[in-house]
């Protein structure tokens, strides 16, 4: 993870406050344990949830993690979320299939990671 992306999830996760985090596109866990450290150190309650077909899984899994191996966006849980990053499959139309089925979820922020948009 470079810096700028992990100093914009500290950020946001101490802005979205209590509650639950989303997380599609685990990869090696970095991301999900800086933001569960983040909540953890501010006292913001909230589990963590990932969602990977084939995460790259490092032990432990960080604490207050819930790691979902499946496919996005039918693996996602039904929940609310102060929280998601979206950062699985980032090509065609997949990134837009995360979106409509995660932004009714999330109370907060939902943060992109390499998104590729064609034509803009």
């Amino acid at each position: 993870m470079n810096i700028e992306l992990g100093r914009l999830l500290v950020a946001t996760a101490i802005l979205a406050g209590r509650g639950d985090y989303l997380e599609i596109g685990y990869g090696t866990g970095e991301s999900a344990a800086l933001v569960m450290e983040t909540k953890r150190r501010w006292g913001l309650v909230g589990q963590g949830y990932a969602v990977d077909p084939d995460p790259k899984v490092q032990d432990p899994i960080p604490e207050g993690v819930t790691l979902i191996r499946g496919w996005s966006p039918e693996s996602v849980p039904m929940g609310k979320y102060s929280l998601a990053l979206i950062d699985g499959d980032h090509e065609g139309e997949a990134p837009l299939r995360d979106w409509l089925k995660v932004h009714p979820m999330v109370t907060r922020f939902v943060v992109f990671h390499d998104l590729q948009i064609r034509g803009v």
